[in-house]
Protein backbone atom coordinates (compact mmCIF):
# COMPACT_ATOMS: atom_id res chain seq x y z
CA UNK A 1 0.00 0.00 0.00
CA UNK A 2 1.31 3.40 -0.78
CA UNK A 3 2.29 6.13 1.90
CA UNK A 4 1.24 9.50 0.99
CA UNK A 5 1.21 12.36 2.96
CA UNK A 6 -1.81 15.41 3.42
CA UNK A 7 -1.55 19.12 4.14
CA UNK A 8 -4.36 19.73 6.47
CA UNK A 9 -5.15 23.16 7.69
CA UNK A 10 -4.50 24.14 11.25
CA UNK A 11 -7.27 23.31 13.99
CA UNK A 12 -6.94 24.19 17.60
CA UNK A 13 -9.78 21.83 18.59
CA UNK A 14 -8.24 18.16 17.73
CA UNK A 15 -10.18 18.53 14.07
CA UNK A 16 -13.43 17.50 15.42
CA UNK A 17 -15.22 20.70 14.71
CA UNK A 18 -13.96 24.28 13.19
CA UNK A 19 -11.77 25.97 15.36
CA UNK A 20 -11.78 29.48 14.23
CA UNK A 21 -9.45 32.09 12.04
CA UNK A 22 -6.26 31.95 14.83
CA UNK A 23 -3.55 30.01 13.84
CA UNK A 24 -4.82 29.47 10.05
CA UNK A 25 -3.00 30.51 7.13
CA UNK A 26 -3.35 34.48 6.41
CA UNK A 27 -2.40 34.18 2.63
CA UNK A 28 -4.94 36.08 0.84
CA UNK A 29 -5.69 33.60 -1.70
CA UNK A 30 -5.96 30.58 0.72
CA UNK A 31 -9.56 29.41 1.14
CA UNK A 32 -9.35 29.10 4.92
CA UNK A 33 -8.17 33.10 5.32
CA UNK A 34 -10.88 33.80 3.23
CA UNK A 35 -13.61 32.28 5.20
CA UNK A 36 -12.20 31.14 8.52
CA UNK A 37 -12.45 27.76 8.38
CA UNK A 38 -11.30 24.41 5.97
CA UNK A 39 -13.03 21.48 4.59
CA UNK A 40 -10.76 19.01 7.24
CA UNK A 41 -11.90 20.25 10.42
CA UNK A 42 -13.84 17.57 10.43
CA UNK A 43 -11.35 15.31 9.96
CA UNK A 44 -11.64 13.26 13.23
CA UNK A 45 -15.20 13.74 14.63
CA UNK A 46 -16.83 10.61 16.20
CA UNK A 47 -20.43 11.79 16.19
CA UNK A 48 -21.43 11.23 12.38
CA UNK A 49 -20.59 7.79 11.52
CA UNK A 50 -22.16 5.98 9.04
CA UNK A 51 -21.92 1.87 8.74
CA UNK A 52 -18.69 2.19 11.00
CA UNK A 53 -16.72 4.65 8.46
CA UNK A 54 -16.29 8.22 8.87
CA UNK A 55 -16.53 10.13 6.23
CA UNK A 56 -14.47 13.62 5.22
CA UNK A 57 -12.28 15.88 3.25
CA UNK A 58 -9.03 15.86 1.91
CA UNK A 59 -7.81 19.36 -0.36
CA UNK A 60 -5.32 16.90 -1.88
CA UNK A 61 -7.45 14.11 -2.71
CA UNK A 62 -9.93 16.94 -5.12
CA UNK A 63 -9.14 16.35 -8.69
CA UNK A 64 -11.38 16.64 -11.43
CA UNK A 65 -9.88 13.55 -12.68
CA UNK A 66 -10.75 10.32 -10.66
CA UNK A 67 -7.36 9.75 -10.29
CA UNK A 68 -7.29 8.45 -6.52
CA UNK A 69 -11.09 6.84 -6.72
CA UNK A 70 -10.67 3.31 -5.65
CA UNK A 71 -7.65 3.16 -3.79
CA UNK A 72 -6.67 3.14 -0.55
CA UNK A 73 -3.38 4.47 1.18
CA UNK A 74 -1.54 4.95 4.35
CA UNK A 75 -2.10 8.99 4.67
CA UNK A 76 0.45 10.75 6.86
CA UNK A 77 -1.04 14.12 7.95
CA UNK A 78 0.78 17.88 8.66
CA UNK A 79 -0.43 21.05 9.46
CA UNK A 80 0.90 24.38 9.55
CA UNK A 81 0.31 27.41 11.54
CA UNK A 82 2.94 30.57 12.57
CA UNK A 83 5.47 29.02 10.15
CA UNK A 84 5.96 25.73 11.68
CA UNK A 85 4.92 22.08 10.57
CA UNK A 86 3.79 19.65 12.61
CA UNK A 87 2.99 16.09 11.96
CA UNK A 88 -1.03 15.36 13.26
CA UNK A 89 -1.46 11.46 12.66
CA UNK A 90 -1.41 8.09 10.52
CA UNK A 91 -4.69 7.24 9.03
CA UNK A 92 -4.27 3.56 7.57
CA UNK A 93 -6.30 1.79 5.24
CA UNK A 94 -7.98 5.71 4.25
CA UNK A 95 -10.54 4.59 1.05
CA UNK A 96 -10.78 7.47 -1.39
CA UNK A 97 -14.36 7.37 -2.27
CA UNK A 98 -16.47 8.26 -5.59
CA UNK A 99 -18.21 11.16 -6.20
CA UNK A 100 -21.37 9.12 -6.54
CA UNK A 101 -20.46 8.09 -2.97
CA UNK A 102 -20.11 11.48 -2.01
CA UNK A 103 -23.72 12.04 -2.85
CA UNK A 104 -25.03 9.45 -0.86
CA UNK A 105 -23.53 10.26 2.15
CA UNK A 106 -24.33 13.64 1.63
CA UNK A 107 -27.82 12.85 1.71
CA UNK A 108 -27.55 10.75 4.65
CA UNK A 109 -26.03 13.49 6.34
CA UNK A 110 -28.66 15.82 5.00
CA UNK A 111 -31.58 13.58 6.14
CA UNK A 112 -30.20 13.40 9.75
CA UNK A 113 -29.55 17.04 10.41
CA UNK A 114 -25.84 16.77 10.28
CA UNK A 115 -25.12 19.54 8.06
CA UNK A 116 -27.53 21.94 9.89
CA UNK A 117 -25.15 21.06 12.88
CA UNK A 118 -21.86 21.35 10.94
CA UNK A 119 -23.01 25.23 9.84
CA UNK A 120 -23.58 26.04 13.69
CA UNK A 121 -20.05 24.78 14.21
CA UNK A 122 -18.99 27.14 11.48
CA UNK A 123 -20.76 29.99 13.20
CA UNK A 124 -19.68 29.38 16.26
CA UNK A 125 -16.22 29.72 15.32
CA UNK A 126 -17.00 32.81 13.68
CA UNK A 127 -16.77 31.78 9.92
CA UNK A 128 -18.48 32.31 7.23
CA UNK A 129 -20.46 29.28 6.37
CA UNK A 130 -21.68 30.39 2.58
CA UNK A 131 -19.09 28.43 0.56
CA UNK A 132 -20.19 25.19 3.21
CA UNK A 133 -24.01 25.57 1.94
CA UNK A 134 -23.16 25.63 -1.96
CA UNK A 135 -20.09 23.07 -1.44
CA UNK A 136 -21.64 19.95 -4.20
CA UNK A 137 -22.17 16.95 -2.75
CA UNK A 138 -20.56 14.97 -4.83
CA UNK A 139 -17.51 16.22 -4.09
CA UNK A 140 -18.62 17.29 -0.15
CA UNK A 141 -16.72 13.89 0.41
CA UNK A 142 -13.55 12.26 -1.00
CA UNK A 143 -11.95 9.80 2.12
CA UNK A 144 -13.38 7.40 4.45
CA UNK A 145 -11.55 5.63 7.15
CA UNK A 146 -12.27 3.82 10.38
CA UNK A 147 -11.41 4.99 13.66
CA UNK A 148 -9.38 2.40 14.56
CA UNK A 149 -7.21 2.76 11.89
CA UNK A 150 -5.92 5.76 13.07
CA UNK A 151 -2.74 6.66 14.68
CA UNK A 152 -2.37 9.07 16.83
CA UNK A 153 0.70 10.54 18.81
CA UNK A 154 0.23 11.86 21.95
CA UNK A 155 0.93 15.33 21.22
CA UNK A 156 1.24 16.81 17.60
CA UNK A 157 5.10 16.95 16.78
CA UNK A 158 6.91 19.82 15.34
CA UNK A 159 9.24 18.66 11.87
CA UNK A 160 12.22 19.47 11.30
CA UNK A 161 13.70 21.81 8.40
CA UNK A 162 16.12 18.76 7.99
CA UNK A 163 13.00 16.64 7.12
CA UNK A 164 13.13 15.63 3.17
CA UNK A 165 9.38 14.40 2.96
CA UNK A 166 7.41 17.44 2.29
CA UNK A 167 8.67 19.46 -0.95
CA UNK A 168 6.01 21.57 -1.07
CA UNK A 169 3.45 23.34 1.17
CA UNK A 170 0.64 23.28 -1.35
CA UNK A 171 -2.50 20.93 -0.49
CA UNK A 172 -0.66 18.19 -2.87
CA UNK A 173 -0.36 14.69 -2.05
CA UNK A 174 3.04 13.77 -1.84
CA UNK A 175 5.05 10.45 -1.28
CA UNK A 176 6.98 9.29 1.93
CA UNK A 177 9.89 8.56 1.14
CA UNK A 178 11.89 8.41 4.57
CA UNK A 179 10.91 8.59 7.97
CA UNK A 180 9.79 11.72 9.58
CA UNK A 181 12.48 13.93 10.95
CA UNK A 182 11.47 15.82 13.84
CA UNK A 183 13.00 19.00 15.78
CA UNK A 184 14.46 18.46 18.77
CA UNK A 185 15.65 20.72 21.92
CA UNK A 186 17.70 20.49 24.72
CA UNK A 187 16.09 20.19 28.09
CA UNK A 188 18.63 21.23 31.10
CA UNK A 189 16.80 19.81 34.00
CA UNK A 190 18.98 20.52 37.36
CA UNK A 191 20.00 18.06 39.52
CA UNK A 192 22.02 19.26 42.72
CA UNK A 193 24.85 21.59 41.12
CA UNK A 194 25.03 19.31 38.23
CA UNK A 195 23.02 19.78 34.35
CA UNK A 196 21.45 17.03 32.60
CA UNK A 197 20.79 17.86 29.33
CA UNK A 198 18.43 15.43 27.43
CA UNK A 199 17.07 16.40 23.97
CA UNK A 200 13.15 15.79 23.62
CA UNK A 201 10.88 16.25 20.35
CA UNK A 202 9.17 19.32 20.13
CA UNK A 203 5.56 19.20 20.53
CA UNK A 204 2.07 21.59 20.57
CA UNK A 205 -0.43 20.68 23.24
CA UNK A 206 -3.93 20.64 21.01
CA UNK A 207 -7.05 20.46 23.63
CA UNK A 208 -10.22 20.93 22.84
CA UNK A 209 -12.56 23.00 24.70
CA UNK A 210 -16.22 21.77 23.20
CA UNK A 211 -16.68 18.55 21.92
CA UNK A 212 -20.20 17.90 20.49
CA UNK A 213 -18.72 14.10 20.21
CA UNK A 214 -18.32 14.05 23.96
CA UNK A 215 -22.33 14.79 24.52
CA UNK A 216 -23.20 12.34 22.46
CA UNK A 217 -21.28 9.67 24.45
CA UNK A 218 -22.55 11.04 27.83
CA UNK A 219 -26.13 10.87 26.90
CA UNK A 220 -26.18 7.84 25.66
CA UNK A 221 -24.11 6.26 28.77
CA UNK A 222 -26.66 8.03 30.33
CA UNK A 223 -29.53 6.24 28.91
CA UNK A 224 -27.45 2.77 29.10
CA UNK A 225 -27.12 3.46 32.84
CA UNK A 226 -31.06 4.39 33.33
CA UNK A 227 -32.01 1.11 31.41
CA UNK A 228 -29.49 -1.32 31.77
CA UNK A 229 -28.17 -1.03 35.43
CA UNK A 230 -31.17 -0.62 37.22
CA UNK A 231 -30.44 -2.96 39.50
CA UNK A 232 -26.51 -1.70 40.76
CA UNK A 233 -28.23 2.04 40.63
CA UNK A 234 -31.69 3.85 41.83
CA UNK A 235 -30.03 7.36 40.93
CA UNK A 236 -28.52 8.16 37.39
CA UNK A 237 -27.71 12.05 36.66
CA UNK A 238 -26.01 14.46 34.27
CA UNK A 239 -24.16 17.04 35.76
CA UNK A 240 -23.92 20.46 34.28
CA UNK A 241 -21.09 22.24 35.84
CA UNK A 242 -19.60 19.12 37.61
CA UNK A 243 -18.46 15.52 36.78
CA UNK A 244 -20.18 14.15 33.91
CA UNK A 245 -22.46 11.58 35.50
CA UNK A 246 -22.92 10.50 39.05
CA UNK A 247 -24.98 7.82 39.66
CA UNK A 248 -26.33 6.66 43.75
CA UNK A 249 -26.05 2.95 44.31
CA UNK A 250 -29.08 1.02 46.39
CA UNK A 251 -26.87 1.17 49.38
CA UNK A 252 -26.83 4.84 48.78
CA UNK A 253 -23.07 4.83 47.61
CA UNK A 254 -22.30 8.03 45.00
CA UNK A 255 -20.24 6.59 41.76
CA UNK A 256 -18.86 9.79 39.36
CA UNK A 257 -18.34 8.89 35.56
CA UNK A 258 -16.31 11.46 33.65
CA UNK A 259 -16.28 11.53 30.05
CA UNK A 260 -12.85 11.76 27.80
CA UNK A 261 -13.00 11.40 24.03
CA UNK A 262 -8.90 11.13 23.47
CA UNK A 263 -6.88 7.47 24.09
CA UNK A 264 -6.85 5.69 27.17
CA UNK A 265 -3.87 7.56 28.51
CA UNK A 266 -4.92 11.08 27.55
CA UNK A 267 -8.57 10.60 28.85
CA UNK A 268 -6.79 9.16 32.20
CA UNK A 269 -4.74 12.38 32.24
CA UNK A 270 -7.25 14.83 31.86
CA UNK A 271 -9.63 13.49 34.01
CA UNK A 272 -7.86 12.60 36.57
CA UNK A 273 -7.37 15.70 38.34
CA UNK A 274 -10.92 17.02 37.67
CA UNK A 275 -12.28 13.73 39.05
CA UNK A 276 -10.24 14.18 42.33
CA UNK A 277 -11.34 17.41 42.62
CA UNK A 278 -15.23 16.62 42.43
CA UNK A 279 -14.71 13.72 45.19
CA UNK A 280 -12.34 15.14 47.42
CA UNK A 281 -12.17 19.10 47.49
CA UNK A 282 -11.66 20.67 50.08
CA UNK A 283 -11.46 18.05 53.09
CA UNK A 284 -14.22 15.53 51.84
CA UNK A 285 -15.51 11.80 50.51
CA UNK A 286 -18.54 12.54 47.82
CA UNK A 287 -17.73 8.99 46.00
CA UNK A 288 -17.26 5.61 46.61
CA UNK A 289 -15.71 4.85 43.70
CA UNK A 290 -14.60 7.21 40.52
CA UNK A 291 -14.74 5.99 36.73
CA UNK A 292 -12.49 7.29 34.26
CA UNK A 293 -14.56 6.83 30.30
CA UNK A 294 -13.49 6.34 27.26
CA UNK A 295 -14.69 4.80 23.46
CA UNK A 296 -11.11 2.76 23.25
CA UNK A 297 -10.37 -0.33 25.15
CA UNK A 298 -7.22 0.26 27.64
CA UNK A 299 -4.36 -1.53 26.56
CA UNK A 300 -1.59 -3.85 28.97
CA UNK A 301 0.08 -0.56 30.01
CA UNK A 302 -2.98 1.43 30.88
CA UNK A 303 -3.91 -1.62 33.11
CA UNK A 304 -0.90 -2.02 34.71
CA UNK A 305 -1.26 1.79 35.45
CA UNK A 306 -4.49 2.36 37.08
CA UNK A 307 -3.99 -1.19 38.95
CA UNK A 308 -0.52 0.58 40.88
CA UNK A 309 -2.21 3.75 41.12
CA UNK A 310 -4.98 2.01 43.11
CA UNK A 311 -2.37 0.36 44.85
CA UNK A 312 0.03 2.99 45.96
CA UNK A 313 -2.26 5.90 46.57
CA UNK A 314 -5.23 3.58 47.51
CA UNK A 315 -7.38 5.43 45.53
CA UNK A 316 -10.63 4.46 43.91
CA UNK A 317 -10.25 4.63 40.68
CA UNK A 318 -10.83 2.72 37.77
CA UNK A 319 -11.39 2.81 33.36
CA UNK A 320 -14.32 1.90 31.60
CA UNK A 321 -14.82 2.23 27.86
CA UNK A 322 -18.23 2.63 26.43
CA UNK A 323 -19.37 1.27 22.77
CA UNK A 324 -21.65 3.25 21.70
CA UNK A 325 -22.64 1.62 18.54
CA UNK A 326 -23.12 -1.53 20.19
CA UNK A 327 -24.61 0.54 23.54
CA UNK A 328 -22.03 -1.75 25.96
CA UNK A 329 -20.35 -0.55 28.56
CA UNK A 330 -17.19 -2.52 29.56
CA UNK A 331 -15.65 -3.88 33.07
CA UNK A 332 -13.70 -2.17 34.89
CA UNK A 333 -10.18 -1.79 34.51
Amino acid sequence: MEHKISKICWNSEGWKFPSGSKGKSAATNSFEAEYGYGHEEWLFDKARIINGYHYAFLQPLNLKSNKHVGKTYNIFLFTITAGIKYFVRQIKNAECISKEESRNIYSIYKRNGWLKEMIKEIEKAGADPTTFTKTLPDIFFNVKFKFEDVIRPEEIKELSAQDINITTTRYKLLPKTDDFTFAEISDEDNEGMFKNPKKRIRIYKVESSFDPYHDKLQNGLCALLRNYYKNEYKTVAIEKDRVDIKTKTHSDAWHYFEIKTDNPKLSIRNALGQILEYSYWPDSERAEKLFIISDNPPDLDTKKYLAHIRGKFNLPIFYRYFDMGANVLSEDF
